[in-house]
């Protein structure tokens, strides 16, 4: 199991954040469950996400310029949610922190299809 802790600078809908993110292999995360509950973290649902990197080439080489276009398709038992997410490049090498624009999306299933109407490719991530 991999925890990944995203910590955002200044969050907002459609406004840029600083996005710091470090990953760590956990073996057993019951620690970690009783920590986040000891700080009043409740479980609410298990929510699956499924990206779709957006590959605007040949218009710009998204990867040479350590970018990203990132549309994210949420759902979980209660709640469903969409959203686009401009990533720029990385600022640190070290920890991995970037500036990153995320807007909320009504269809997001949509607004991969308009992307692959138009040619660009898509990369799935599950």
């Amino acid at each position: 199991m991999v925890i990944t802790l995203d910590y955002l600078l200044n969050p907002g809908a459609g406004e840029m954040v600083m996005e710091y993110e470090a990953k760590f292999e956990v073996k057993d995360h019951s620690d970690i469950e009783r920590a986040l509950k000891s700080l009043g973290a409740v479980y609410e649902e298990e929510v699956f996400e499924e990206d779709h990197y957006i590959d605007l080439y040949p218009c710009i080489k998204l990867r040479e310029r350590d970018e990203a276009l990132r549309v994210r398709i949420s759902e979980g038992s209660r709640s469903r949610r969409g959203e686009i997410t401009y990533k720029g490049p990385k600022i640190r090498k070290d920890l991995k922190a970037r500036d990153e624009i995320t807007v909320e999306v009504r269809d997001p299933r949509g607004l991969v299809e308009i992307f692959r109407r138009l040619g660009f490719k898509s990369h799935v991530i599950r």
